[in-house]
């Protein structure tokens, strides 16, 4: 009765630094310990989060991380990015912020081609410029290509 429950592991919180180290993700904890990253489910966006400091959600097994949830603490700026899916409402682009749950108005000037990524989940950093608005310093989409 107990052996699918242990066998399926408890999800537990891992913080650290994410690497990408032959094509795939580590997280680097603060001891130094690497772990790598399964490529599944919300673990396939780890690896567009490296050089962000992250916490993820995640079981371990068969000596990987299996990523159930994550969010990114600091990017590699040093700051608190925006992460989430880039859509178009009415006339502004919009990203669901991961970190606040909030829907946050970007600012393209200086950066339209990140409107080409409609779709996708990006990492913006850049600073509040007005209601819910930011304008963009920097920018990279964090999904796989084929997402």
């Amino acid at each position: 009765m107990l052996l699918p429950l242990i066998l399926a592991g408890c999800a537990a919180t891992h913080r650290g630094l994410v690497r990408v180290v032959d094509g795939r993700a580590v997280l680097i904890d603060q001891d130094g310990h690497t772990r790598p990253v399964a490529a599944v489910g919300e673990g396939s966006l780890v690896a567009g989060l490296e050089e962000c400091e992250v916490e993820l959600t995640a079981r371990k097994g068969g000596g990987k991380l299996y990523v159930q949830d994550w969010k990114v603490l600091t990017g590699p700026g040093g700051g608190q990015p925006f992460v989430g899916r880039l859509r178009l409402y009415g006339s502004n682009w919009i990203v669901d912020d991961r970190s606040t749950g909030r829907e946050i108005i970007l600012d393209l000037r200086g950066a339209e081609e990140l409107a080409r990524h409609a779709g996708q989940v990006v990492l913006i950093e850049g600073y509040v410029s007005g209601a819910q608005t930011v304008s963009i310093m920097d920018w990279w989409v964090v999904s796989p290509q084929d997402d």
